[in-house]
């Protein structure tokens, strides 16, 4: 499956509830980012699995056993409806 690192990671990430800001976190309110675990996200660009592995899982395994990976170095974009197919379609005119 291909992933891609947070950044900057979302355990400093905020929250606005009735027009106050605070962190969705506090545990991690005073740390810098750069001292904190690296987290990824899957970008769903593809995935490469046997079809047995996949229909073994259970709602407690998300992967099947031996999942490995491939991080994406470049900016990705998930395209999941006409408006974000044009901004990418703009994006990959400029580049």
């Amino acid at each position: 499956m291909t992933i891609k690192k947070f950044e900057p990671s979302p355990l400093r990430s905020l929250k606005i509830k009735k027009n106050n800001i605070f962190f969705s976190n506090s545990k991690y309110q005073i740390s810098r980012s750069q001292d904190l675990q690296n987290l990824f996200y899957d970008t769903g660009s593809f995935y490469i699995y046997k079809t047995k592995s996949l229909l073994n899982l259970t709602s407690k395994k998300s992967l099947p056993n031996k999942t490995t990976y491939l991080i994406l170095k470049h900016d990705t974009i998930d395209i999941n409806n006409e408006s974000d197919l044009k901004a990418a379609k703009k994006i990959f005119k400029i580049n």
